[in-house]
């Protein structure tokens, strides 16, 4: 940086215009009104944070969906029960009130059957420690002081950790973009146009994530940069992609992409410093998922039923429909269970499953429940018939009462999936839960990742085809999943699984803004679309779980 603030190489983002007409603001002026901007936007947010109530069972809670519901039941059974099974959080006083629909069952290390949180693991296992601490300064529990202590930890780990974000904008901002008209416009996009905000009063795994990723590409900035040449630097960058990715799957794009600009640049320091950093993580995320569910597989993966153990020639659907357990099929379920009684049949119950099946010619399938402390096992009819299969129990969301059954008549209508895959992206981009129409300034994000693309500076270019692949990336993942995932992130009032792009497309909308600086009317537009941002951003201010507006105002079915 020069003297005046300004960056050393301004051509990086706008070839053969280094300077502007406007007068230049110094650096204090700029971050004066970029705290002017924090302190607005996080003001509004705590009193927002305070003003949260929903009615749940003809009570009052600090909750306002499901979705945080299930951490904070995760929260509240480690915190005060010392497991991640949430049943005594679930049948305790008050405890239907914490009930949530995404939960699973699975059998315990003690051959139990338990419910446990469907969210990974790790955050709640770290949100648990500040838990902890107000437990023991204060003697708040989440059982008996629910409003407050929810209220102080929303405060401490979602509103104050999106000053960091701010702060990582307004330095990227000084490193990358070139006059103060694109610097103060980040800012105001980052404080108060984004959903990220919206967000703040509801437990969630957007907003930690937002944060990793902004500092990470604020660490990757700096040592491409040459600003931060120390491999502790790199360590960081490793540590805190790796925390985005395990806050958000599809993350996993950018970590790869901040690892090869890193190589690029220091290849032994990524070895020994990036790596490092992405194995912690990996390794916390492992083991808290491990003990909490005794394996490494997500409970998201368990939505269909296990291997094949033994197949059995024969049509044996009209007994078991009527509750009966054929000699044949018992049979093949004792050679695989060594660890029946011989007296198991006397107990056994044989109920219908009912998790959905999406192929068009669907299994007809059976659970077979023990009383005795046996994990359950699966009976299932191929449509082409002619024989049943015995397979092993792995649909952790079938149970019953499950919210996710075939059956239930009071599933939302987004739950019950977009079939047509090309549909799904339209609606996801540009129509009801689109990321271009309920945000629409990220279309000048389109024009600057074009502008970074066909840069002559090497530099632009790879940051330009980095966000551009990532941002396909997540696309394509989340319009190819399997037709119940098709679900826009459930009831939420915008496209939450792309947040976690915003520090990344904040970024690349700097080439467009800085070549608009001098434009009266394209900065007019600019502001219009971030006008438009901001209003579409606060629609849902005092419940984010909601259908976004243009999906209500087109009066889409709830």
């Amino acid at each position: 940086m020069n003297a005046a603030g300004q960056p050393e190489f301004p051509n990086d983002i706008v070839e053969g215009r280094a300077t502007e007409s406007l007068p230049i603001l110094d650096r204090r002026s700029r971050w004066a009104i970029f705290w002017l901007l924090i302190i607005c936007s996080v003001a509004v947010m705590t009193a927002r944070l305070w003003q949260i109530q929903k009615v749940s069972y003809d009570r009052i809670v600090p909750f306002l969906s499901a979705n945080d519901r299930s951490r904070w039941c995760t929260i509240r059974a480690l915190g005060d029960h010392d497991t991640y099974a949430i049943d005594e959080v679930l049948q305790g006083e008050g405890g239907r009130s914490w009930d949530t629909i995404d939960k699973v069952m699975h059998w315990g290390r003690d051959y139990r059957p338990h419910f446990y949180s469907s969210k990974p693991t790790l955050l709640p296992t770290l949100l648990t420690y500040p838990y902890l601490a107000i437990k023991s300064l204060t003697g708040w529990t989440l059982a008996d002081n629910t409003f407050d202590v929810v209220r102080w930890m929303l405060l401490i780990c979602q509103i104050l950790p999106l000053i960091i974000f701010f702060l990582a904008v307004g330095r990227i901002g000084e490193l990358v973009a070139v006059s103060d008209w694109t610097r103060i416009f980040l800012m105001a996009l980052a404080t108060f146009g984004t959903y990220v905000t919206t967000f703040a009063v509801s437990l969630n795994n957007h907003i930690p994530a937002v944060v990793c990723v902004a500092v990470a590409l604020l660490v990757v900035i700096q040592i491409w940069k040459r600003l931060s040449r120390h491999w502790i630097w790199y360590f960081f960058a490793g540590l805190l992609s790796a925390m985005a990715t395990a806050n958000e799957l599809p993350a996993a794009s950018f970590m790869a992409v901040a690892m090869c600009l890193c190589f690029i640049r220091a290849p032994l320091k990524t070895l020994f410093g990036f790596l490092p950093g992405t194995f912690i993580v990996g390794a916390a995320f492992a083991w808290t998922n491990d003990t909490a569910h005794n394996e490494w597989q997500l409970a998201y993966a368990h939505r269909q039923d296990g291997e094949v153990v033994a197949k059995i020639k024969g049509s044996f659907a009209e007994d078991l429909n009527d509750g009966k357990l054929p000699d044949g099929v018992a049979n093949a379920i004792k050679r695989d269970r060594a660890d029946l009684s011989d007296d198991w049949q006397q107990t056994v119950r044989v109920v219908a499953g009912g998790w959905p099946d999406w192929r068009q010619e669907p299994d007809q399938r059976w659970i077979i429940y023990f009383e005795q402390r046996n994990e359950p096992i699966v009976v299932a009819e191929p449509a082409r018939g002619g024989f049943v299969e015995i397979r092993r129990f792995s649909n952790w969301y079938e149970y019953p009462g499950s919210y996710w059954l075939s059956g239930n008549v009071n599933k939302s209508t987004v739950d019950l999936g977009e079939a047509d895959p090309w549909r799904y992206l339209l609606n996801l981009t540009v129509w009801h839960h689109g990321v271009f129409s309920l945000t629409p300034v990220w279309l000048i994000s389109i024009f600057g990742i074009f502008t970074m693309c066909v840069s002559s500076q090497y530099r632009l270019r790879l940051l330009g085809l980095g966000v551009l692949a990532i941002s396909i990336v997540v696309f394509v993942f989340y319009v190819t999943r399997p037709i119940e995932d098709r679900n826009y992130g459930g009831l939420c009032c915008g496209p939450r699984w792309f947040f976690w792009l915003a520090p990344l497309w904040i970024v690349a909308m700097i080439p467009a803004l800085d070549s608009i600086r001098d434009s009266r009317l394209w900065k007019l537009f600019a502001l219009a679309l971030l006008g438009i941002s901001i209003a579409s951003a606060s629609f849902a201010w005092s419940n984010p779980w909601v259908h976004p507006w243009l999906y209500q105002w087109l009066n889409l079915p709830q």
